[in-house]
């Protein structure tokens, strides 16, 4: 038993949270609290009291509870007071408290670090109470803050799909609360309801391409508002390596921002030599010249792996260069310097930036 007067008071106010949060139909708050007053005290009882005045507050559940024995209570899902998050919404009700049950609770105050960057990535974390910064580098090494997560929200994802190591820091915006979910409980999880691997994908790629801009020494002026509406207008495109994804001479009415992969630069001499003028790699961008020139593509691109990029159409791109002049600024120098580039390499003299 617990005999500290402080931790006895502790573990009070978080029974009397815990009990609050199920009245307000917080039941994944609620448990999340109950597991962390376990932390305080291994015999505490509360998790019993928070089922026990749930199934008061909600008594048609009664019944399924008594007929799924081994089965968990889950709020109603009608309850509008209920803090959904996506990865979860399409659980049925009496399996949401076994997933939140298996997950790890973990309390952090403000400022305090989730994890950071090249840390094992093997679990995702979803927020039951406050905020996170998301932090990650951008190509000139400083840091950004990608975006701010609240409750509801999941974060994490990129270790499930592939990435051993943590690609950003988070850290809490506020005092936080989270629940943790290992990769093999995740995995298991995903075994029985696809839908939550299907939205759990999902978040990833949208994430995956709002990371690249936030990151990018030209889109890092966008606010988050408008990443987002500009990732609703770009496409994207898969190239196999040796193809030419835009060709010297052709129209040129789009821009390209590699999002993964490489690719080459590169343009003929005046004795018909190829010349490359630069290695593209993740983050970069292509294609701009022509779209703010007004001319056709001065070199050719060949994809060196397999590309995946994301392609900006001639409206998408003015649309944010007639918002961010800044950005008008960097193309339009950027411009200058790869034409000049290109012209010194056809008469055979060192080039300068490229």
């Amino acid at each position: 038993m617990v005999n500290n007067s402080n931790n006895l008071s502790a573990i009070e106010a978080k029974r009397q949270d815990a009990l609050s949060l199920v009245k307000k139909g917080n039941i994944t708050g609620a448990i999340a609290t109950a597991k962390a007053t376990l932390k305080l005290d291994p015999s505490s009882k509360l998790m019993d009291e928070v089922t026990e005045l749930y199934l008061t507050l909600n008594p048609e559940m009664a019944d399924a509870v008594t007929e799924n024995k081994g089965a968990e209570i889950a709020p109603p899902q009608d309850n509008t007071l209920y803090p959904k998050t996506p990865l979860f919404s399409n659980l049925p009700q009496l399996e949401l408290l076994e997933v939140i049950n298996a997950a790890n609770h973990v309390s952090l105050p403000k400022d305090g670090e989730v994890f950071s960057t090249d840390d094992d990535g093997r679990s995702i974390f979803v927020i039951t109470s406050g905020s996170a910064d998301i932090i990650c580098l951008g190509q000139d090494g400083q840091e950004i803050i990608c975006s701010t997560l609240k409750e509801g929200d999941f974060f994490g994802e990129f270790g499930y799909f592939g990435e051993e190591h943590r690609t950003a820091s988070v850290k809490a915006a506020s005092d936080l609360e989270l629940l943790e979910l290992t990769r093999t409980n995740l995995r298991l999880l995903i075994d029985s309801h696809h839908s939550i691997g299907d939205v759990l994908f999902d978040f990833y790629k949208e994430r995956v391409l709002d990371r690249l801009l936030a990151v990018s020494n030209i889109f890092k002026h966008l606010s988050i508002t408008d990443r987002k509406e500009v990732l609703e207008l770009v496409d994207s495109e898969v190239f196999i390596d040796g193809m030419d994804i835009i060709s010297e001479g052709d129209e040129g009415d789009t821009m390209y921002l590699i999002k993964m992969g490489s690719a080459e630069a590169w343009t003929l001499d005046k004795d018909g030599k190829k010349k490359v003028l630069a290695e593209l790699k993740d983050g970069d961008s292509f294609g701009e010249l022509a779209l703010i020139l007004d001319t056709a593509r001065k070199a050719t691109v060949t994809a060196l792996t397999p590309i995946e990029l994301i392609v900006f159409s001639r409206p998408t791109l003015h649309n944010i260069l007639s918002k961010y002049p800044e950005i008008q600024s960097l193309f339009d120098n950027e411009a200058q310097e790869r034409l000049c580039g290109i012209e010194q390499l056809r008469e055979k003299l060192p080039p300068s930036s490229i």
